[in-house]
């Protein structure tokens, strides 16, 4: 139910044809600009990334949704090397922040194209998450293959964990102890306990523990919920003195050394349950809705602003999640089918904010940036 399907057909929609991409500049013409439009319609060419997504995705690209034509020349115009970097990288931020608006603001105005004639048959539960997915892992491919890359070469690294070096790890190590760890607060979810509440857009590690033998019961698995700390920098910075005196590094400008925060705390995670192991840990995410549920709007609106009130719209996980256990997540937080989105890369799409930032202020200031906690 909440698996993606490998399909080159979705729910009588028109087949996912590998043809040469349809010029966008008519389709989007007319489309309904978002708050920031991603790209110019005289820069959508015919051989552009995004050009090709939309053609692979939908048979007619002039009948497909506005959001889908738009992020598509998004991902093109972020797809272009002539661009500044830090241009590309608000592109795709831009991108990613518009398909959350799609869940949280406008699934009633999604509904309503797949119930018009250009639709052909899809059905917003079948194909809303494959396309949505597929803009993420464009998304990610740009990052990964370009972007990233780029960014390296101009002296601006990000780390993940595994990749650390001794030297770095241990200054890493130490900082999560001093400056993350007492912010963080482990909830475990069991039988026994109600499940923690989960805001909108925050990022949240689900950890699988095995209980210890002493304290086995019939069920051997235990869940806890720990909250990657809103206070806490999406990007870490190592200081250039650990990176410069590593030993083997190379003799060079000094290149400024980033990890993400999550996937800082989640290298460490078995600090929080001494004793008790550590199976496997999860990264995932929620978003809410802006409209509440329908009893509390009949309590007046003076209550609309409480999270608690807003149901739960998408859950986005890593692809890696196992099966039960992400049907069991997803039912606790009465997420619907269409609302369960799979990622490859989480923890880059849901940094993004602060690579787009940090690569914006390198380029208005002229200069590297300085070796700070990006938010």
């Amino acid at each position: 139910m909440y698996t993606q399907t490998e399909t080159t057909e979705i729910d009588g929609c028109a087949p996912i044809y590998p043809s040469p991409s349809p010029d966008l500049v008519n389709a989007t013409r007319n489309s309904a600009p978002a708050a920031r439009t991603p790209a110019r319609p005289r820069h959508v060419r015919r051989r552009l990334p995004g050009t090709a997504l939309l053609a692979r995705l939908v048979d007619d690209p002039a009948l497909a949704p506005d959001w889908l034509q738009v992020g598509a020349a998004a991902l093109g115009s972020a797809g272009r090397p002539d661009r500044g970097l830090s241009v590309r990288l608000l592109d795709v931020a831009d991108l990613l922040a518009q398909l959350d608006r799609l869940y949280t603001a406008r699934l009633a105005e999604v509904q309503q194209w797949f119930d018009s004639p250009a639709a052909a048959g899809c059905s917003l539960p079948a194909t809303l998450p494959v396309w949505t997915e597929t803009l993420f892992a464009e998304a990610g491919a740009l990052m990964h293959g370009g972007i990233l890359p780029e960014m390296a070469a101009m002296g601006t690294q990000i780390l993940p964990m595994a990749q650390v070096d001794e030297a770095q790890r241990a200054w890493l190590q130490r900082h999560f102890m001093q400056h993350i760890y007492p912010l963080l607060t482990p909830l475990a979810v069991d039988p026994g306990r109600p499940f923690p509440f989960i805001s909108s857009d925050s990022l949240n590690l689900l950890v699988e523990l095995r209980r210890p033998e002493a304290a086995r019961e019939a069920r051997t698995t235990l869940f806890a919920r720990v909250k990657i700390p809103s206070r806490t920098a999406r990007l870490v910075a190592i200081p250039p003195q650990i990176v410069a005196h590593t030993p083997g590094a190379k003799s060079g400008p000094q290149v400024a050394t980033y990890v993400y925060s999550a996937d800082l705390v989640r290298f460490f995670v078995h600090e929080l349950f001494p004793g008790v192991p550590v199976r496997h840990v999860y990264l995932f995410r929620v978003l809410r809705g802006e409209t509440p549920w329908p009893d509390v709007a009949r309590r007046g609106a003076g209550r609309y602003r409480r999270q608690e009130d807003r149901p739960a719209v998408r859950l986005d996980v890593e692809r890696r999640m196992a099966e039960p256990v992400l049907r069991w997540l997803a039912e606790h937080l009465q997420i619907p089918p269409h609302g369960v989105i799979h990622h490859d890369g989480l923890l880059e799409i849901s940094g993004l904010p602060a690579v787009a930032r940090l690569a914006d202020g390198a380029a208005a200031s002229g200069v590297r940036p300085r070796l700070l906690g990006i938010k």
